[in-house]
């Protein structure tokens, strides 16, 4: 059985924290093989970042333009110093809106983006000379030792212009289930060509009413829902009484704070921590 523990501000994880300043560190004390997942509370956005006990760092997307003050912030938290992996799942300002500022101030070994992404930052990675690998879907790509990243879905141009994927992150027994994709046909899709059991959803477009359907949410059948923050709009009441209905622990970055997972092969516990006001 996994363990679930909810701590808010408490002694798994080890932090100082300099109140006068509004500064906050995270110290995540890995053990030898764990990992930490975060899903960062920025005022808009969404990005993940990945730690293993050998200080080796993935981020998934890079937040909402305009953020940068608080993606800094919470970078500083965490004590990242470099990244050796970027995934960006779409060319949408809310997922890469702070990627010219992450290239002028980390150095990033391996950059993995769909076509479509890549078009629209190809002169910025080109200057940084990083090593760019395209995700289609089907590929699997091992980002750090132990953990493997899966693309379920792509798709370059939706209805309204949107791009991205749907892929799932798998570390031990775990599998964190992320979708971009806010279409209930493509969840169908989806639903019918594989398992998408999951102990972790990162709930797709901010919980909007286009996507996270009942069917959905029934197969993914996660024990957690995360749900980033955009400033132009909250969560669909429908969707957060969907996920309330089938028990699910639901964590909101804009109520809670950051929110680390932190995991061995079979367990995790959950710890949410707040940031600074910036």
């Amino acid at each position: 059985m996994k363990k679930f523990l909810c701590l808010f501000m408490l002694g798994l994880f080890l932090f100082s924290s300099y109140v006068s300043g509004e500064e906050v560190e995270v110290d995540l004390n890995l053990n030898n093989g764990e990992c930490a997942f975060t899903f960062m509370d920025l005022p808009s956005g969404e990005s993940t970042i990945v730690q293993n006990s050998e200080g080796q760092t993935l981020l998934i997307d890079t937040g909402d333009k305009d953020t940068e003050a608080a993606f800094s912030d919470r970078l500083d938290m965490y004590h990242v110093d470099k990244i050796d992996e970027l995934l960006l799942t779409s060319s949408s300002h809310y997922h890469s809106g702070n990627l010219e500022w992450l290239f002028d101030h980390y150095d990033i070994d391996n950059v993995y983006l769909t076509d479509k992404v890549y078009q629209d930052v190809e002169e910025l990675i080109i200057e940084e000379g990083t090593n760019v690998s395209i995700v289609e879907e089907g590929n699997t790509f091992e980002m750090l030792p132990e953990v493997r990243a899966e693309v379920l879905y792509s798709f370059d141009q939706g209805e309204d212009g949107a791009d991205g994927v749907a892929f799932m992150i798998h570390y031990g027994e775990h599998e964190f289930l992320y979708s971009v994709v806010s279409d209930e046909t493509v969840e169908e899709m989806l639903v019918e060509k594989r398992n998408l059991k999951s102990e972790v959803l990162k709930v797709a477009d901010f919980a909007s009413d286009k996507a996270t359907s009942e069917a959905f949410v029934e197969e993914v059948d996660p024990q957690i829902a995360v749900i980033f923050s955009n400033r132009n709009r909250p969560p669909s009441a429908s969707v957060l009484e969907r996920l309330h209905e089938t028990w699910i622990d639901i964590f909101q970055t804009s109520r809670l704070g950051s929110v680390s997972l932190k995991c061995n092969y079979s367990d995790y516990e959950v710890v949410t921590v707040r940031g600074g006001d910036v």
